[in-house]
C-alpha cells in the first residue's frame, strides 16, 4: 500500500453587475447560503470534533487542492485539532508550497482497496471538497474513511447529479452547493467571519490557497462570470497575499521528456465523423508513458496540458466538443468533456455526471470492448447538437 506522507498582476477588476454574485468576500451573502452555513458551523461548534479529515477529487485540480488545504487552515487555526489532508494519487511538486502548516497532515492515496480505517481509524469529521459525486471520490477512502467518519460535510459549486438508483451527488449529512460560484474555494472564504475568525490572524498559506484555486476554476481570471471572484482576489490581497510568488508557484518549468511525450501522443488526437469532436482516448500505451513521467512529478501536469491542447485543436477544426477518454481505477471510464458555447452539463448528467456547462464530466462502467463504447459516447456528443 503506497501512502506518501508527505508577474505581474494586470487583471481588470472592474465589475459589471455586481448584484447577481453570491460571493463577496468572508461572510455569505445569500440566504442560501446563509442557511447552510450556520447548520454546518453549529455543527462544528457543538459536536465534539477532535480528528478531521478532509478530500478533494480524483485527479485533483487547482480548486481542489486549493479548497482542500485552506478550508484544513481554517478549521486548524479555530480550533486547534489535527486535520489529515488526503489527496487521490500523486500531490503535483508545483502545490508544495501550500504545506508546512502545523497540525495539518497530507497523505497521497495512490493505490486502490486497502481498507484505510485499520492504518487511520475513525474520524469525528469528514468533509468533501469541490466533489459533485461519490463517484469522483477514491473509493477505498469512501468507504472506509468518509462514510465511517462520525459526521459528512460536503462543499461544492457544481451542479448535482442524480441516479435514478441512488442519489450519489447527496453523499453527505451536511452540504453546502453553490453553483454560482466560480470556484469551491471561495466558499471557504464565506465561513471565516459565521465562525469568528479573524481574517488578519489566518496563516499566509490560506490566502494562497484559496488564490491557488481561484486561478484554476476561472482561467486565470480571463473566464466569463468571475467578476466576485475579481473581488475576493482583491480582499486576499489586502489580506497580505502575493499574488506573484503564487502564480510562480503554479508554473513549474517542463522537462524535454515531457514535450517530448507530447509530440507522440497528440498524433492519437481524432476527429469525429461529423467533424464535431475532437477527442484522445488514453490507452494502456499513453498511460503508461504517463505514469514512467510521474516521477518527474509530470502526470498531473500532462492531463492538464492535454485539456487545453484539445481546446486548441477543436478552436483551429472549428468543432464543437473535446473529449478526453481515460481509464480509471481498472472498471470505469472517465469522461472529460469542453465546448466553447455549447452547453455539455446535461449529456454529463444524462450519465449521472456533473461539472459546468462548457466543462463537464462524468465516469461510467468500463466494457469489454472500449472502442465501442468510445464510439458510442462520440456518436452521442455527434449527433446531439
Amino acid at each position: 500500500m503506497r501512502i506518501n506522507y508527505i508577474n505581474n498582476y494586470n487583471y481588470n477588476f472592474k465589475t459589471q453587475n455586481t448584484n447577481q454574485f453570491s460571493f463577496k468576500g468572508w461572510s455569505p451573502e445569500t440566504p442560501e447560503n446563509k442557511e447552510q452555513i450556520d447548520k454546518i458551523c453549529n455543527l462544528l461548534n457543538t459536536a465534539d470534533i477532535k480528528r478531521v479529515s478532509i478530500s478533494g477529487h480524483s485527479f485533483p485540480d487547482s480548486d481542489s487542492i486549493g479548497s482542500s488545504f485552506a478550508m484544513a487552515m481554517l478549521l486548524n487555526t479555530k480550533y486547534k485539532v489535527p486535520v489529515d489532508i488526503f489527496v487521490f494519487g500523486n500531490l503535483p511538486r508545483k502545490y508544495k508550497f501550500l504545506r508546512g502548516q502545523p497540525g495539518i497532515r497530507v497523505f497521497s492515496i495512490c493505490d486502490k482497496n486497502n481498507n484505510l480505517i485499520r492504518r487511520f481509524g475513525q474520524y469525528d469529521l469528514s468533509i468533501s471538497m469541490d466533489t459533485p459525486d461519490n463517484m469522483r471520490i477514491h473509493t477505498d477512502y469512501y468507504k472506509n474513511i468518509f462514510l465511517k467518519s462520525k459526521h459528512r460535510v460536503k462543499i461544492d459549486h457544481h451542479q448535482t447529479p442524480t441516479n435514478n438508483k441512488k442519489q450519489i451527488g447527496n453523499y453527505a449529512e451536511y452540504s453546502l452547493v453553490d453553483t454560482k460560484s466560480p470556484s469551491a474555494s471561495q466558499l471557504v472564504m464565506q465561513f471565516v467571519e459565521p465562525l469568528d475568525v479573524k481574517k488578519e490572524l489566518l496563516p499566509k498559506k490560506f490566502n494562497e490557497a484559496i488564490y491557488t484555486g481561484i486561478l484554476g476554476d476561472t482561467g486565470y481570471l480571463t473566464r466569463p462570470n468571475t467578476d466576485s471572484a475579481k473581488q475576493d482576489a482583491i480582499l486576499l490581497i489586502k489580506n497580505g497575499l502575493k499574488p506573484k510568488l503564487v502564480k510562480a508557484a503554479l508554473h513549474p518549468e517542463i522537462p524535454q521528456e515531457v514535450n517530448d511525450f507530447f509530440k507522440e501522443a497528440l498524433c492519437h488526437v481524432k476527429l469525429s465523423p461529423k467533424k464535431r469532436v475532437v477527442y484522445l482516448y488514453i490507452d494502456d500505451e499513453i498511460q503508461k508513458k504517463i505514469n514512467e513521467l510521474n516521477s518527474q512529478d509530470m502526470a498531473y501536469e500532462i492531463n492538464n496540458k492535454l485539456k487545453g491542447f484539445l481546446t486548441d485543436t477543436r478552436r483551429l477544426t472549428k468543432a464543437n466538443f473535446s473529449l478526453i477518454f481515460q481509464k480509471v481505477e481498472e472498471n470505469k471510464l472517465k469522461v472529460s468533456a469542453r465546448s466553447e458555447s455549447i452547453n455539455i452539463l446535461d449529456i454529463a448528467k444524462k450519465h449521472h455526471g456533473g461539472g459546468h456547462e462548457n466543462a463537464a464530466g462524468f465516469c461510467i462502467p468500463l466494457r469489454k470492448n472500449i472502442d465501442m463504447q468510445i464510439k458510442s459516447i462520440i456518436k452521442e456528443f455527434d449527433d446531439q447538437y
